[in-house]
């Protein structure tokens, strides 16, 4: 059943630079916060090891922090994963990192990291002996890295420097990867990025005219730039997962400013005497039940995922829900907004008149 009675009669139009004033100040935001604060990004784009450990109670994560910092690794940053229990630590690679005191191979460094003498030896240590860096959890146990393996021996070390103050710490996973395989996955998901707006131009362009193009390319992108404003303002992690999310978010914006976009054309070819703003006005009006559904339904979906799904798919979530709001919104105040900045006038959906020739009369 629809929200709304079909059709409504709002002046969307009317307040379009209130909505491009609203938009530019979310951009601004976002860049002032990218240059003051800066990205989240996860151990998918930096590179780095990511340890994970339970306390088996309520763990405090200023203690943990103070026992990192003792044993040389004051730049970990600690957070809460899960229950109040668990802990993340996430660390540069160990090539960056070396803890102070040179703990093996004479202070040289990264060298402890790569040193088959001393992986071996850290093997030999208590529940972990010989069977590299396990998760357990309910008795369960999984492998994640080799013995010798340099991001493993950094977790073994972050372990056996919180063992120290609370002998009762479990490792439940270690996770390592190159700062260059880092570096190689943000350029490519970049360059996803400028393939999708550029794919999306031609393809609106193809269907309808370069300045309805022009007008779906700088909505997209606003979406975009609030999607990682959202998470560059409040420090969440920006990794894979949540790319994928914001490629999503590109997908159905696109289609709900097609479906606005179709009902213009059709406006346009339908009210001849009317002006481009009571046109798209009109379109948006006959498209708002439509589109407030849709939106309503798949953030309703949203939700259930991010309070039922966990910690893994919370940035995945969180994405889609601020992309699917600003999608929406976009879709129906920035694009057509754009459009009537181009001067978008019902000549452009006319189809080209032929030429007749006609025969000479005798």
């Amino acid at each position: 059943m629809p929200l709304l009675k079909s059709p409504t009669h709002f002046d969307f139009m009317g307040k379009r630079w209130f909505a491009l004033t609203f938009s530019g100040a979310l951009i601004l935001i976002t860049v002032i916060s990218l240059l003051v604060r800066g990205m989240n990004f996860g151990l998918d784009f930096t590179g780095g090891v990511l340890v994970e450990v339970d306390y088996g109670k309520p763990a405090k994560l200023d203690e943990v922090r103070r026992a990192l910092a003792d044993a040389g690794y004051g730049d970990a940053v600690v957070q809460s994963f899960g229950t109040a229990s668990d802990v993340l630590i996430r660390l540069p690679p160990p090539e960056e990192k070396a803890p102070a005191g040179g703990q093996a191979g004479g202070g040289n460094g990264g060298a402890e990291a790569n040193s088959g003498a001393n992986a071996n030896a850290e093997a030999g240590n208590g529940n972990e002996a010989g069977a590299g860096a396990r998760a357990r959890r309910g008795g369960a146990a999984a492998e994640t890295g080799p013995t010798n393996d340099p991001g493993t021996v950094l977790g073994r070390r972050v372990v056996e420097a919180l063992r120290a103050q609370d002998p009762n710490v479990t490792l439940l996973q270690v996770q390592s990867i190159g700062a260059q395989v880092g570096e190689d996955l943000a350029d490519q998901a970049s360059m996803a990025l400028l393939v999708a707006f550029a794919l999306v131009f031609v393809y609106v362009m193809i269907r309808f005219r370069w300045k309805f193009a022009a007008g779906a390319i700088l909505a997209l992108v606003h979406d975009v730039i609030v999607v990682v404003g959202w998470f560059s303002i409040f420090g969440l992690t920006f990794d894979l997962t949540v790319l994928a999310a914001v490629l999503a978010v590109i997908g159905y914006s696109l289609n709900d400013t097609i479906v606005v976009y179709d009902r213009i054309r059709e406006n346009f070819r339908t009210m001849r005497r009317g002006s481009s703003i009571e046109v798209m006005n009109a379109a948006i009006n006959q498209t708002l039940s439509r589109t407030i559904n849709t939106s309503l339904t798949v953030i309703l979906v949203l939700v259930a995922l991010l309070a039922l799904g966990g910690q893994p798919v919370r940035g995945f979530s969180i994405a889609l829900i601020v992309g699917t709001v600003m999608g929406t919104y976009s879709s129906i105040y920035i694009a057509s907004a754009l459009t009537l900045l181009f001067k978008v006038t019902p000549s452009d959906m006319m189809p080209a008149k032929r030429e007749v020739e006609v025969d000479a009369l005798p």
